[in-house]
């Protein structure tokens, strides 16, 4: 199969999954599924409670879309059974980058771009800043519709209402920083570094 033509199936469930591909290619060698969930965890924080069972299954997916190749060597700890690793084949790096270029799901997008920011590569940097930008357009459009919604506080029901509204705009208020900020971020580093420095 052309690198073209892989197939997008792989990319439903986690967005670790890409995480895991951008991991491997990183190494550059094959890896027991141990070490790369404890990579994922350092990468991303103890907080994001990486389940090393989880990322076994997600690199068995990953395999039976030929993204991924299972081999077999010797342990490390010099016990006599042979560890299965797992390491790229040629639609890794394809993959990898449609998985940077996909869009984001509402419901979990500023977690899933830490993620993609996270295992990007200095060549995503145009990808995921126009995903910024969609995501500031989605933040904003939330942010005027709760502005419309504000209701009289002159009953129980109002002011629960109220509550809730107000914390949905203060947690949008939030995202509209991170997202200008990481943009600066990104922007600056474009503007000082260029792609010279991974």
């Amino acid at each position: 199969m052309p690198a073209e033509a892989v197939d997008r199936k792989w990319m439903r469930g986690s967005y670790l999954k890409g995480a895991l591909l951008a991991l491997l290619l990183e190494s550059g060698e094959p890896a027991h599924p141990w070490r790369l969930a404890t990579l994922l965890e350092r990468r991303l924080g103890p907080a994001s409670g990486i389940d090393r069972d989880v990322v076994y299954g997600m690199l068995e997916g990953l395999e039976t879309h030929g993204l991924v190749a299972r081999t077999t060597r010797e342990n490390e700890s010099g016990s006599w059974r042979r560890q299965k690793v797992y390491g790229v084949t040629d639609l890794t790096e394809r993959a990898l980058s449609d998985w940077i270029a996909a869009p984001v799901s509402e419901e979990a997008t500023r977690t899933e771009l830490q993620v993609k920011i996270a295992f990007s590569r200095p060549c995503d940097a145009p990808v995921l800043l126009r995903t910024l930008d969609m995501y500031e357009r989605q933040c904003m459009d939330r942010l005027a519709a709760c502005e419309d919604a504000e209701v009289p506080m002159s009953s129980w029901t109002g002011l629960r209402m109220n509550v809730a509204r107000t914390s949905t705009e203060e947690h949008l208020e939030a995202e509209l920083r991170w997202i200008m900020r990481t943009r600066d971020w990104m922007r600056d580093y474009a503007t000082r570094y260029g792609a010279a420095r991974r």
